[in-house]
């Protein structure tokens, strides 16, 4: 049995929980990333990389599109930060994003 090894998009693995009903206020027409959500965006603990989230919101939104998603939350992972901090610390690397909410954990 041959194993194939697991591809990843750099920097960021991105994918929409599938199961709710509705997108339409999840997926505003702007490619800009949201006021609401550009404080969660930079560099330091629990926020995520802007280039991350950019990356993040393209595929939820074009499996939404395509008719594959219709969740009003998507999940990305921040490949970019190290999973245990300096200080010891874990440091955090997933996000749920639900725009319709304006929710962000």
């Amino acid at each position: 049995m041959r194993i194939r090894p697991l591809l990843l998009t750099p920097l960021v693995l991105s994918f929409a929980v599938l199961a709710a009903p509705s997108v339409s206020a999840a997926v505003p027409h702007a490619t800009e990333i949201p006021s609401w959500l550009k404080r969660h965006v930079g560099t330091a603990n629990g926020k995520i990389a802007a280039r991350i989230l950019k990356r993040a919101r393209a595929i939820y939104r074009r499996k939404v599109a395509q008719g594959a998603v219709r969740n009003p939350c998507y999940f990305a992972m921040d490949a970019t930060r190290p999973s245990i901090l300096s200080s010891g610390q874990v440091g955090r690397r997933f996000y749920i994003i639900c725009e319709a909410d304006k929710s962000f954990r």
